[in-house]
């Protein structure tokens, strides 16, 4: 094993340390609190990017793309912890727009129901990097804690499929699976769209798009999604560097991801911007986000303004969802 891939291990073993410490061991190590626009930067958390910071780690904008995303997914495997128990991993291909489109079916262990729920997930990465195989864990562990199926989606990426080749094949993704949820023992009208980051812009507008067809999601689960690409938001500036993903990153993805800047106005880009907000709340999937700074606080306060109070925003404190994607426990409150 080469030298540099131990170095590897060690820094997942070391952060996964980060996450199971008794906190008043990480308080000593964290040093002096980080307090930004009144907020304060949990202590795991801030121990967890001490301990990157002086890894050495480049940024993903120094690295190139094929590094960048053979980096990423390096890093995930590291801190996805061990693989949860899960009934069932199907990989297969359905029709895309662009041609045969991966996905990746994952059943719950000793189910009983005959037609599932199901979370439709798409993965993180800044419409560049991120892959079914680094968000396997993470599924993995959806399903099992769920008691969902999860079906995950290898949608192309930039720079190679620029916008909106991602979104079509999100779409298709959806489409396909309300299509043929009771052959793959799915219910219909129990599908949840769900992503991180990039998967959850891709998310949202999925839930825009097919809102008015027979059977819409059912909830839309957002993890820290970017509505807005206008990458303008005063956090943009305040947690713009040291908090893993720079503002250089963000900027550098979306160079990668549009055609042109103008595309950024588009409401399948930036969804805050879209028209209509409100929608027909009879129809309109409810929303549960876990908010970034200066990404789904806006969104929440639109939609309340459109008339269409839809988005619960579940903010707990980072370290219980780094514990749960990490496959620790749900609890330290």
């Amino acid at each position: 094993m080469e030298l540099k891939e131990i170095a590897r291990q060690l820094q997942g073993m070391t952060a996964n340390l980060a996450l199971r410490m008794p906190i008043s061991w990480v308080n000593l190590l964290a040093g002096p609190q980080i307090t930004v626009d009144g907020r304060t930067l949990d202590s795991r958390t801030q121990w967890f990017l001490k301990l990157l910071a002086s890894s050495g780690q480049q940024p993903l904008h120094r690295l190139g793309v094929a590094q960048a995303r053979a980096e990423f997914d390096l890093f995930q495997k590291m801190m996805s912890g061990g693989p949860a128990p899960v009934g069932e991993i199907v990989d297969r291909t359905i029709a895309g727009p662009g041609g045969r489109l991966r996905v990746r079916i994952y059943r719950p262990a000793d189910s009983v129901a005959r037609l599932l729920p199901t979370i439709l997930y798409f993965h993180g990465g800044g419409w560049v990097i991120g892959s079914l195989e680094a968000y396997d864990l993470p599924c993995r562990f959806f399903c099992a804690r769920t008691g969902c199926a999860v079906v995950a989606v290898d949608y192309r990426l930039a720079p190679e499929h620029k916008f909106p080749a991602a979104l079509d094949d999100a779409v298709a993704a959806f489409r396909w699976l309300a299509g043929e949820a009771v052959e793959l023992g799915i219910d219909p009208d129990r599908i949840v769209v769900a992503g991180d980051s990039a998967g959850g812009t891709l998310a949202t507008v999925v839930a825009q798009l097919v809102r008015g067809e027979l059977h819409p999601p059912c909830l839309q689960w957002l993890i820290y999604p970017a509505t807005d690409l206008g990458a303008d938001t005063p956090s943009h500036s305040s947690c713009g560097q040291g908090f893993l993903l720079t503002h250089d990153d963000m900027e550098w993805m979306r160079g990668l991801y549009l055609n042109d800047l103008a595309e950024i106005a588009d409401p399948r880009v930036s969804p805050l911007r879209s028209p209509d907000l409100a929608g027909d709340l009879h129809r309109r999937p409810r929303s549960a986000a876990r908010r970034g700074p200066g990404l789904c606080r806006p969104a929440a306060r639109s939609r309340r303004q459109g008339g269409a109070p839809r988005v619960r925003i579940a903010d707990p404190r980072l370290r219980r969802h780094a514990r749960r994607l990490a496959g620790g426990g749900a609890g330290d409150g």
